[in-house]
Formats: C-alpha cells, structure tokens, sequence
C-alpha cells in the first residue's frame, strides 16, 4: 500500500478487537445499503455493481502480481495460493471437486452469508455475491473463466464456484495473506474512487453514512 494511501488508513488493529470476516461483511452490506437508499441517485444498483467489479478486479490484480512468484501464469493453483485471506476455524466450510477439465469449490457454510442473516442485511450483502468473484477472475488476468451458477445468498443450499481448467497440487497455506482492515480500506477507497467518477454529488454522503453505520454495529456486537 502507497504513502498517500496509508495516511488516509481509516481501519487498523486497536489492541481490542480484530477485524475479520464480520466487520468486511458488514460494511460492504451497509455501503450497499447506503447506496441503493440514496434519494435521487439513478441507477444505484449500476453503481454498486461498479464499485463491487472495481473492487474485485483492483483484488484479481494483486493476486496475479504475487502469484507470479509462484506458478506458471497459465497455472491455476497460482489463483488458488494467492487469495489473500483467511477465516477463522469453522467460519467457512467448502469441499474442492477436482476434475479432468474443470475445477469446482462449494461452499456449505460462509460467514459473510452468516453475518448478514444475523443482522438482518441480507438483501444489501448479497449483491456482493452476485459480482464479486467473477472480477476476481477477471482481474487476476482472464486466463480462465470462472462461474457461479448458485449462491447460497440466492436460496441455493450451498455455493458453487466451477472454473473451467483443472487444478494441479496445492500448498498447504496460502503464503500472501492480507488483514481485513486491509480489505475495508482498500473497499472504502474503491467506493471513494468510483463514486466521485460517477456520482460525485453523492459520494461524501455515502461514505459518511456507510462510516457512522459501520461503527455503530461493531461498537455494539
């Protein structure tokens, strides 16, 4: 992370609690929440979808650039190892279907799915679902294709995640790992760049809203 960027770093460790799954759920589906209620702003679904897509692919983008150290480009462990995060023991639950020309992951328990159904947000956070991976892939760098064809945030019993290549041998850790407050900054800044592009008008009142909101839930669990 750049110089400007990190004297701007609203979200750090404050020696109490440590961001995770939970507090990144909760603000994407609260800057959903905050964008899609906005008076007067059109097409607020076009500009969630911008900022999510945005989002995915500045993440793709990073992968590819670590992943480089690691496997060949057309490699699609490469993907796999350079993920950035990790839940905590139990927050997620998914089984890796290898086959011989194509890869699937399905996820039978999520925690951003959990923490949205606990909190009742699950109509904003799931949209997060709907476009996120996709541009992950796109991001990473287009060399395979990946698709969702259900989400548990959609009614499905379970997630699935098919990429149309087969995957070799992983290592047993993921070796370049991000923190969550890493991952709500780096949404918060990308909310920040697409709006004032796109709906600049609105842009202070929806950062500001999603802010105050995001505090409040995390100051009273």
């Amino acid at each position: 992370m750049d110089g400007s960027r990190q004297s701007g770093f609203r979200f750090s460790y404050n020696g109490i609690m440590e961001y995770g799954i939970r507090e990144h759920a909760l603000y994407y589906a609260l800057l959903a929440k905050a964008v899609l209620e906005t008076d007067h702003l059109q097409n607020a679904e076009t500009c969630l979808k911008h900022i999510t897509e945005e989002y995915g692919r500045r993440r793709g983008a990073r992968m590819r650039a670590n992943a480089a150290a690691l496997c060949p480009a057309d490699d699609l462990s490469a993907f796999f190892l350079t993920g950035e995060w990790a839940g905590k023991s139990g927050e997620n639950q998914s089984e890796l279907l290898r086959q011989s020309h194509t890869t699937e992951s399905r996820v039978h328990v999520c925690a951003w799915y959990d923490t949205w159904r606990q909190y009742g947000l699950l109509s904003y956070g799931t949209y997060y679902c709907r476009w996120i991976d996709r541009a992950i892939a796109e991001g990473f760098d287009g060399s395979f294709t990946l698709s969702v064809p259900q989400t548990k945030g959609a009614g499905a019993s379970v997630c699935r995640f098919v990429w149309d290549q087969p995957l070799s041998a992983l290592k047993s850790k993921r070796p370049y790992l991000l923190p969550f407050s890493f991952h709500i900054e780096e949404l918060r800044q990308t909310a920040e760049d697409v709006l004032r592009s796109i709906a600049p008008e609105y842009a202070e009142a929806i950062l500001k809203r999603t802010e105050d909101a995001f505090q409040e839930y995390i100051s009273n669990p």
